[in-house]
């Protein structure tokens, strides 16, 4: 099923590209041995210059194929964009609900262990996008060594975040769609994207008070501030039950006496 919101970019085209493809392609979708070569498109029955054209022409393209693919690896200019966190497969398509509060979130696997509560102790893996740019992922889970590791309602995380844990239990998968408001709206909430960079591009898009300003007066809604956020709850240790209550001085004295 497709996530709820258009998360992948639009291809990259290039013309040098294409036409080397093109050229491959011609190359070799008329292959003068093919026993059917000439057929359906008029072409005429291939002469022996056809023949030692064909394997030159071979030739040259594989030599041109390698060429380029040695050029774009080592241009600048054609350096890759950040590649999308893969689209996890689902069985069934997911059903979104909405709190109070306005977060969206949906269940992909509910898991078995024990469940998140105040106070827990929460390690997850986690996968951040921007709604605001056509779903730019500024944290993969692919590039964690270690999963976050939160206390919930101690440490300082997002309110969207907070209120999508609470609930969820270990082993669990759930996405959240967090509008502006209970996102980033300070640099010194988590969860934190583990590169400098993306840290400065989720920063400079969610803080964005000339985008901010004109969305809200077109839209009604801040989308720049919006954040959709995958989670993986791969562990849960509730939180230490409390002391028992101390005794009185009276009620001890009035026991020894």
């Amino acid at each position: 099923p497709q996530p709820p919101m258009a998360f992948l970019p639009p291809p990259i085209h290039h013309s040098a590209t294409s036409r080397l493809i093109l050229r491959v392609q011609e190359t070799y979708c008329h292959e003068p041995d093919a026993p059917d070569a000439g057929r359906h498109d008029g072409l005429r029955a291939p002469s022996a210059a056809d023949r030692r054209q064909y394997h030159h022409t071979s030739a040259s393209s594989w030599h041109s194929l390698l060429l380029w693919a040695i050029v774009t690896a080592s241009s600048p200019v054609f350096v890759r964009r950040p590649a999308l966190a893969e689209q996890p497969h689902w069985e069934k398509k997911p059903e979104f609900r909405k709190t109070m509060s306005g977060l969206q979130y949906a269940d992909y696997d509910l898991g078995d262990g024990p469940e998140v509560t105040m106070g827990s102790r929460v390690n997850f893996y986690w996968t951040g996008r921007l709604a605001g740019r056509q779903g730019y992922v500024f944290e993969s889970a692919r590039d964690q060594r270690e999963p976050y590791r939160i206390t919930l309602g101690e440490s300082p995380i997002i309110k969207g975040l907070e209120e999508g844990l609470l609930g969820m239990r270990q082993g669990g998968k759930r996405r959240l769609i967090i509008p502006s408001y209970l996102g980033y709206t300070s640099e010194n909430v988590g969860p934190f994207p583990s590169s400098d960079s993306q840290r400065r591009r989720l920063y400079s898009t969610v803080f964005n008070a000339v985008r901010v300003d004109r969305e809200s007066q077109a839209l009604g809604i801040d989308v720049a501030g919006q954040v959709v956020l995958d989670l993986e709850v791969v562990r849960v240790r509730q939180p230490p039950p409390p002391p028992p209550p101390r005794e009185t001085n009276d009620k001890q004295q009035s026991d020894g006496g």
